[in-house]
């Protein structure tokens, strides 16, 4: 099932990973097997050309997929088709000199779901030659629906602030202005700066700055 004439598993993880388990090759392989089934990360060693050579526990649960499955397919067939041509692009990029070199891409699961994952990639040489690649990667659909709410949020409140008919202004933690409407502009003098800075309070009255500030 593996194209390779040698295990990818006892050269998948540096020497300070764990201590090497001396005597048989199978039981190299089996305990570098074991470390990667058990890490969180999504962990794919695919060949130059693209097939997966192994996928571990958490790649085969996050695209739904049995422990025997990823060996019978390339990676473009679990990648969204717009990233096609960015795992093509990272593939050539995985030349003997490459060191780790970041990935973004999207999966496509089982379920129709197409988790986007990043993450680090570093080739495995062997005379000269790159002969597989490993890939350990991460999901962040939490942190880009995080993300689109955030922006979905800042849009909402600027829509309604440019609208309000009261002044509006938002500071940093030290208390310098980030944010004004164009109403609180014209209430605080500034009618031809369009983005004034400095700390809020510096537009209060001397005499009534005791008791907000």
């Amino acid at each position: 099932m593996n194209p390779l004439s040698s295990s990818p598993f006892p050269e998948a993880f540096p020497p300070h990973a764990g201590p090497p388990v001396p005597g048989d090759a199978d039981v190299d392989e089996a305990h570098f097997r074991d470390v990667f089934e058990a890490v969180s990360d999504l962990v794919l060693i695919v060949a130059p050309a693209g097939p997966i050579l192994f996928a571990n526990h958490a790649w085969r649960e996050a695209l739904g997929y049995s422990p025997g499955e990823p060996a019978k397919v390339s990676i473009f067939d679990v990648i969204h088709w717009r990233d096609r041509a960015v795992c093509q692009a990272w593939l050539q990029e995985m030349t003997p000199t490459a060191e780790a070199v970041p990935l973004r891409l999207v999966f496509l699961a089982k379920n129709g779901c197409e988790p986007p994952v990043e993450g680090t990639t570093m080739p495995c040489v062997k005379d000269g030659r790159v002969v597989y690649v490993r890939a350990f990667l991460r999901d962040v659909t939490q942190q880009r629906r995080a993300e689109a709410a955030r922006r979905e949020s800042d849009e909402r409140f600027r829509i309604l602030s440019v609208h309000a008919p009261a002044g509006v202004f938002q500071t940093d933690r030290s208390g310098r202005l980030t944010y004004t409407n164009a109403r609180w502009r014209l209430m605080a003098g500034f009618t031809a700066v369009t983005e004034p800075r400095g700390v809020w309070w510096q537009t209060v009255h001397p005499d009534d700055r005791d008791r907000v500030v």
